[in-house]
């Protein structure tokens, strides 16, 4: 398939490791760091929060599973390749971190009442009501997706041991108020100080469009927070469940099986959520987000679960709230950054239909690249577009196919074209 040129890559030549600045200590920081070092390059990571996995990447409870789909599209292929990924990363990571609960593989159910309509795989498994019932230990209003694979993870555990590696050095509290380009090196600044590298990377989430620079990103903020309530000893499911809303059942040490069923396990609290509030940029605890996530639980389970609480009585013990980097086709945003100036001048006329071979290929500012735009799949793309990253930043001129379609899916200057297109 022919690229447009407004989608070809950079060619330059591979780059020999030096040093490199990033932007942001959230999931698609730390993971371009970590990514970066293991190629031999020297990495600052700026954060403007107090510590790493301030922002977004801050859930403690998040649930990994993969992303299920009835086509074998570009998209689904890239999600398949994404989970799998990201897998391996915490597996690897398992084994050399200090935090003991880094992640859990629990498996997990999506409610569906169309199960029957996807294909079985690896990492999608079709089950029935009663199949779907017997698996988690209590009755459910319908079938649905059995991953098993799925994890809960500790995401801010998982930023910090990304971070923990001798090629990496990190430099909290640092705002970023200026990027600008001297002699092919970027000066980046803060109110106090400015660091120089040839090569920069913004992955600073819901912030990711506030430079002149980034402003054709399309990233719009979407707030979201998470609840977790005491369940008291209320029958719960064993493993966590999701549709709109997830449910990750709390499992303490101390807890046991149900007596009348060894395989019932109750529960003493559920970490629930997630609330949704696109162009939201605030991250403030709201009571009427934890109303939300309790009814959107119950919604879920609909009739089929017994003694069940409701706002008015439940016992509300912990919320965490965040802002998500989202883009109209909830697909990350991951590439070297266009010249946004060049496009819209390049390409101010695609919306009259002119032959594709009488515009130039694309041009891009030298050393810059963005990764961000997760939404809330984060913890599932984080790892592959860090890999994605890297082999554009170090090789890419010998980009094999597959890399080089996801980087064209994820390519920055996506949501630009279109504007252009519609005229």
């Amino acid at each position: 398939m022919h690229t447009p040129p407004w989608f070809t890559l950079p060619t330059s030549e591979k780059q020999v490791p030096t040093t490199a600045i990033v932007i942001g200590a959230g999931l698609a920081g730390s993971s371009t760091a970590r990514r970066l070092a293991q190629q031999g390059w020297k990495v600052t990571v700026l954060e403007r929060g107090g510590e790493a996995a301030a922002g977004a990447s801050g859930n403690r409870c998040a649930l990994l599973r993969p992303h299920a789909s009835r086509d074998s599209s570009v998209t689904q292929q890239f999600f398949t390749d994404a989970f799998n990924q990201a897998l391996n990363l915490l597996k690897s990571l398992g084994n050399e971190s200090s935090h003991s609960s880094l992640y859990r593989q629990t498996g997990a159910l999506q409610l569906t009442r169309n199960s029957n309509s996807y294909h079985e795989s690896a990492q999608v498994r079709p089950l029935a009501q009663n199949d779907a019932s017997k698996l988690c230990g209590v009755d459910l209003p319908s079938g649905g997706l059995f991953f098993p694979s799925a994890c809960t993870v500790d995401i801010a555990a998982v930023c910090k041991t990304l971070l923990e590696h001798p090629g990496i050095s990190t430099n909290y509290s640092f705002e970023v108020t200026k990027l600008s380009l001297l002699d092919q090196e970027w000066l980046v600044s803060n109110n106090k100080q400015t660091l120089s590298a040839p090569l920069v990377v913004l992955a600073n989430g819901a912030s990711l469009s506030n430079f002149p620079s980034t402003q054709e990103l399309s990233i719009t903020p979407a707030r979201g927070q998470t609840t977790e309530i005491e369940v008291g000893n209320r029958l719960s499911p064993a493993i966590p469940l999701c549709g709109h809303h997830y449910l990750i059942p709390q499992r303490n040490s101390h807890l046991q099986p149900s007596k009348s069923s060894p395989t019932k396990c109750r529960q003493q609290h559920w970490q629930i959520g997630a609330s949704f509030d696109r162009n939201n940029d605030k991250a403030t605890i709201l009571e009427t987000d934890d109303d939300e996530n309790i009814l959107g639980i119950y919604q879920l389970l609909g009739d089929q679960l017994a003694e069940r609480p409701s706002p008015d009585n439940i016992n509300t013990i912990n919320h965490w709230v965040g802002v998500r980097a989202t883009t109209p086709d909830r697909l990350p945003v991951t590439g070297a950054l266009p010249d946004c100036q060049f496009f819209s001048q390049e390409y101010a006329d695609l919306h009259h239909g002119r032959a594709v071979s009488n515009y130039a290929p694309a041009q891009y500012l030298p050393g810059f690249f963005v990764n961000g735009g997760f939404g809330s799949r984060g913890l599932c793309v984080a790892a592959i577009c860090a890999e994605l990253l890297v082999a554009q930043i170090t090789a890419n001129t010998k980009l094999d196919k597959k890399c080089a379609s996801y980087l064209q899916l994820l390519h920055p200057a996506r949501f630009h074209i279109r504007r252009l297109k519609r005229g």
